[in-house]
């Protein structure tokens, strides 16, 4: 657990062929909460806390998705299904010495998307995405994969996943879901009066840590929080979920179930996650 607060400003532009860019500024400042500590070690082996960080950064980010149309609402908006590939990149730059700033370090960040149908057996959603940090950064600051400790359904998290359990500079993270839309389940009687849908996931990443940010090997970083490990040289964590969406037209459970990096203490191998999505 940490306090943060937050300042940003943003301006953001689109075009109506897709294109869109977003300027933004903010500073960052954040403490320790409950058991969590900042704590940096000098090279006499003893340890001394830290009360909190703070950064300034800028960011740059690029967005293209080509003819991209939305279902507009009267407070947010929904994009359009559309099989043409979303590509964003962005570049972060931290600021030393800026409105209180510490650290001066640049952040990478490439995605894609891409969702396409398999008529008659549904659609594919395809996502990946890759990370870099150059230069020194704490462990706040560095790349932690989303950990969902909710039981609902959030794309773009892990669901087995500790907070803080896995910490990188470089990370290649993927996520793929295959809506079947009922292929199996219409050859079913029974289940094809229900009109349940059939929908399998499979997610991952891959990471490393430098030495530079190696809290062990750079006494300038604070330390980690036990418990917290980098993912091991060609051995990625995964997870994957089965699940059952239109339920009652609105529900959708999914069991999801962790594959490796199961000698970690205190971490659920499997479980079960909902949502409420309307559907038609």
């Amino acid at each position: 657990m940490t306090y943060n607060r937050q300042t940003q400003v943003a301006y953001q532009k689109e075009y109506y062929g897709g294109f869109s860019f977003k300027l933004s500024g903010q500073t960052f400042h954040e403490r320790p909460a409950g058991k969590l500590l900042f704590e940096k070690m000098d090279e006499s082996g003893n340890l001394y806390n830290v009360k909190n960080i703070s950064t300034t950064e800028a960011m740059l980010s690029l967005r293209y998705a080509p003819n991209e149309k939305f279902f507009q609402q009267r407070r947010k908006r929904h994009a359009m299904p559309s099989q043409k590939t979303v590509f964003s990149l962005s570049h972060t730059m931290a600021l030393e010495d800026v409105l209180g700033g510490q650290y001066h370090y640049n952040k990478t960040s490439f995605s894609a998307l891409k969702e396409l149908w398999v008529a008659p057996f549904g659609k594919l959603t395809m996502s990946a995405q890759a990370e870099k940090i150059w230069g020194e950064a704490p462990f706040p600051l560095l790349i932690t994969p989303s950990a969902n400790s909710s039981y609902t359904i959030q794309k773009g998290n892990f669901y087995l996943i500790e907070p803080l359990e896995f910490v990188h500079d470089a990370q290649l993270s993927w996520e793929v879901y295959y809506h079947m839309g009922g292929w199996l389940f219409n050859r079913i009687p029974l289940l094809k009066v229900l009109k349940w849908r059939e929908i399998v996931g499979f997610r991952g990443f891959l990471g490393s840590l430098s030495d530079r940010n190696n809290p062990m090997l750079n006494h300038d970083m604070l330390l980690f929080p036990q418990r917290t490990y980098t993912t091991e040289r060609n051995k990625p964590y995964m997870e994957y979920n089965i699940g059952i969406e239109n339920i009652f037209k609105i529900l959708r459970i999914d069991y999801v179930r962790r594959i490796n990096y199961l000698g970690h203490p205190d971490i659920d191998r499997y479980g079960f996650r909902i949502s409420f999505d309307l559907n038609f």
